[in-house]
């Protein structure tokens, strides 16, 4: 059987082909086909999608209906790229070429079908025991206690075997050229290391990432534990701190008897450097000026400045206190940073001001549970 690889000048193109393709990067599989203008306009459109996705993320007064309105047009683009350049590459295509094509079943579909979940495209053959264990192994993955990147790894190694597998194990080919097959590929494999290797990196450490479950009950009712939180990483890189803002860090002193070592700790900001500070059971002095937030009443009734130094006594630790009952002076580069829930939280009373060059970034949203997802005041 002949197929547009066949000679230089025919105009066939392979339909599921370009559902792949589109799938992996909208707008391409049409550039594919030879429909450039719409391709470059999907491809443009998926880029635009995504830079305001990011904005929206960055942006502390961004509604979380609206960040995930774009994200849900981020995973539709993929769907309606695909359909689209799958008609449209069909459409382009001489009557006697998709003739042939309908005959048996598609490889290029059992290829896509690899793509969505590896073993899919195997049963579609009818190598069920082969597609069974290996839809078994993709879903066995996500049981591992292993990093997300090595299991995102693993899943593209798993693409990458069963898409190659099903088509060459494939009994009847429409064409004996691999360059089908190795465009697939190589995107697929250029997608994931651009993604996993450059943009997410540069994405989570200069932008924004995603943190939790968060531990504790220091800053209850703002961020109840167990909240999922968004953390703005870009903002503190073209401005300090400002006083009122909730910010995520690494606590200064060893937490590993109870927490996780990736445990973001998260506290409000109360006085930056230079200021002097006084915690007492009744009120927080800066400066002299008593000092409020906007927080619930019924957490200021009592600091209760001793819980700090109470907890680490009680596990065998070395106690001091910061700004209690006597006036702390914080230094330069450093912030003074409290729970919102006074009561039971240890922070800069026990440790002391944090240096600002621990701090991750601003917390700005909750976005688990959805009950109180929101912004972050």
């Amino acid at each position: 059987m002949n197929s547009y690889f066949s000679t230089a000048t025919s105009p066939n193109r392979e339909p599921w082909l370009a559902v792949c393709i589109s799938w992996l990067l909208p707008g391409i599989g049409h550039v594919y086909s030879g429909v450039y203008r719409r391709g470059i306009y999907l491809f443009v459109l998926a880029i635009f999608i995504y830079l305001f996705w990011l904005l929206s993320w960055l942006s502390s007064q961004t509604p979380i209906i609206l960040s995930l309105l774009l994200h849900l047009f981020r995973i539709l683009l993929p769907i309606y790229a695909s359909i689209d350049s799958y008609r449209i590459t069909k459409k382009r295509n001489n009557g006697s070429f998709e003739k042939e094509r309908v005959l048996c079943k598609d490889q290029l579909l059992a290829v896509f079908l690899s793509l969505l979940l590896p073993g899919l495209g195997h049963i579609y053959m009818h190598k069920r025991i082969l597609g069974s264990l290996l839809i078994f192994s993709f879903f066995i993955l996500f049981f591992l206690s292993l990093p997300h990147s090595y299991i995102n790894f693993a899943i593209l190694i798993l693409r990458v075997i069963a898409s190659f597998h099903v088509y060459y194990a494939w009994p009847i080919r429409r064409c004996s050229s691999k360059f089908a097959l190795s465009i697939f590929i190589t995107m697929l494999i250029g997608i994931f290391c651009f993604r996993n290797l450059v943009l997410s990196p540069v994405v989570s450490t200069y932008f924004f990432h995603i943190s939790g479950p968060f531990i504790g009950t220091s800053m209850t009712p703002t961020i109840e534990e167990g909240s999922y939180l968004l953390v703005n990483n870009f903002i503190y890189h073209w401005r300090s701190p400002k006083i009122d803002e909730i910010i995520g860090f690494k606590a200064p002193i060893d937490l590993s008897y109870a927490y996780d070592s990736e445990y973001l700790s998260c506290k409000r900001i109360i006085a930056v450097a230079g200021d002097i500070v006084k915690v007492t059971n009744t009120n927080i002095e800066v400066n002299g000026i008593k000092r409020t937030f906007d927080v619930p009443a019924n957490i200021m009734r009592n600091l209760n400045t001793n819980y700090g130094a109470d907890y680490l006594e009680n596990i065998g630790k070395t106690v001091y206190k910061y700004g209690v009952d006597k006036p702390y002076y914080v230094p330069e580069g450093h912030l003074f940073v409290i729970g919102d829930n006074y009561q039971f939280s240890l922070d800069s009373r026990n440790y002391g001001a944090i240096p600002c060059d621990i701090i991750e970034g601003r917390v700005i949203k909750i976005l688990w549970p959805l009950q109180d997802s929101g912004i972050v005041r």
